[in-house]
């Protein structure tokens, strides 16, 4: 958990999260229009379509529909935590999982709880740094290592 807490974070990956947060909250909001009327239309189950709607409604009402730049850094850390704690045992997993943080102007949570409670894994192509997977700045890391081993042979 110490490496976690204290690792670099590009600011590029904090962009991308807070960016793809605020796009999976408006597309959750749009999830299912409010519209008895058009729930007839679709030949759902009216009344469950629409009991579901409505709940869909006030929990979409009482979330967070983007994250101010100090609260970034800590949900990243709380989210890397959780998703590489799958590969330890069960025991240290769920301590991984329970462990508290508080994020800033947020009341305290699990790190597992941080996780579901924004919807994180919606948004996990967004915890990376795209310029790792560029496959130009691949190829150029490819060359200076072909570069590094014949400048070992070549002194040998």
């Amino acid at each position: 958990m110490e490496f976690w807490a204290t690792v670099p974070i590009p600011d590029i990956v904090l962009e991308r999260v807070a960016t793809a947060y605020k796009i999976g909250a408006m597309r959750y909001g749009e999830r299912y229009p409010y519209n008895q009327e058009l729930a007839a239309q679709n030949n759902v189950y009216h009344e469950d379509w629409c009991r579901r709607a409505e709940l869909h409604k006030q929990e979409w009402a009482g979330m967070r529909k983007s994250l101010y730049t100090p609260m970034v850094r800590p949900m990243v850390r709380a989210a890397q935590l959780y998703w590489y704690a799958k590969a330890l045992p069960p025991e240290e997993r769920e301590q991984v999982e329970n462990a508290r943080i508080t994020l800033p102007d947020d009341v305290e949570r699990t790190v597992k709880g941080v996780v579901e409670y924004y919807r994180l894994d919606e948004c996990i192509n967004a915890f990376s740094d795209p310029s790792f997977y560029d496959s130009q700045r691949l190829a150029e890391v490819i060359n200076a290592v072909h570069d590094l081993h014949n400048g070992i042979a070549a002194a040998q």
